[in-house]
């Protein structure tokens, strides 16, 4: 049994982070690292699957399933077969000032982790990372809300 941690902090309340994070179907926007497919209720099936980051070999889609959804806290899921080889997934938030920290853990136990520790963490490691270094680095830079009022252009001309 070994954990992977990432850490980083976004630019967003808890609330917000929270939604940004469940939007699965905006992954595809602000991250190479993985696709997830799915309700994030408790209980609740996802397709979860670990991409590189070009994008150019899909590890197979695993079935997770949500085991725990506390929002804006923490959402948990599940993957693998006990006790061959599971991987127990979370994002973890708290608010930090006007930030949002965001954890990312992964609990990788079973038989085959004791085996294949290096290997699973080479493979899971660089991908946890590269999330939460995407989410920060778009919620960062994300654009602000649009005031009601378009901007005005200049009238003036340049003289010819």
């Amino acid at each position: 049994m070994f954990v992977i941690v990432a850490e980083g902090l976004l630019a967003a309340s808890p609330a917000d982070a929270w939604a940004f994070l469940l939007a699965f179907r905006r992954y595809a926007t602000w991250t190479a690292a993985v696709e997830i497919e799915g309700e994030a209720s408790r209980g609740a099936a996802l397709d979860y699957r670990v991409l590189r980051g070009d994008r150019t070999l899909l590890v197979r889609t695993l079935p997770a399933l949500v085991t725990e959804a506390d929002p804006p806290r923490r959402l948990a899921w599940s993957l693998g077969a006990w006790p061959i080889l599971r991987f127990d997934f979370a994002f973890e938030l708290e608010p930090a000032g006007a930030f949002t920290k965001l954890r990312h853990r992964v609990l990788v136990r079973g038989f085959v982790s004791n085996l294949r520790r290096g290997v699973l963490e080479r493979m899971l490691g660089p991908t946890v990372r590269m999330l939460v270094a995407d989410a920060e680095h778009a919620l960062r830079w994300a654009p602000a809300q649009p005031s009601a009022r378009p901007l005005r252009r200049s009238r003036r001309r340049i003289p010819r």
